[in-house]
């Protein structure tokens, strides 16, 4: 996965089985167990759906790049698109910053968004990671 250090974009890549990539002739759904693979890759479809709504909640533009793009043939064509997503989502950020420097009751109801996400996401992980003890770490 890469992460750009810019607060606009975070662009993972991804395998075109577990995320789904519809039309790719690399897709394909396995002969055995064929419900459990769909169910399952139907969950990581919602999944990247969900988090890429709650990244762009936050002002992120998100920029999927599957690996079938990351091919010899299609790099070129692939490079071409990611550049012109950046400079769009350059150009989304600048227009956001703007709004949000030019009406402040924009920007309370953006930061008010930002920690009533930030507050579900915190007590989803906590729910899905109750189980796990935590050690205490040893002093030296």
């Amino acid at each position: 996965m890469i992460y750009f250090l810019i607060k606009t974009c975070r662009s993972p890549r991804r395998d075109y089985f577990w995320h789904g990539h519809r039309g790719c002739p690399k897709y394909v759904v396995p002969k055995s167990n064929t419900e459990f693979w769909q169910e399952k890759v139907a969950r990581n479809i919602a999944r990247d759906e969900l988090n890429a709504q709650r990244l762009d909640t936050l002002a992120w533009t998100v920029i999927t790049v599957w690996e079938c793009e990351l091919s010899k043939k299609s790099l070129a064509v692939t490079i071409a698109r990611i550049e012109a997503e950046l400079t769009a989502a350059k150009e989304k950020h600048e227009r956001y910053c703007a709004l949000r420097r030019q009406n402040r009751e924009f920007a309370r109801e953006q930061a008010q968004k930002h920690r009533e996400l930030l507050a579900q996401v915190q007590a989803e992980l906590e729910k899905q990671f109750q189980h796990i003890p935590v050690k205490p770490r040893k002093k030296k």
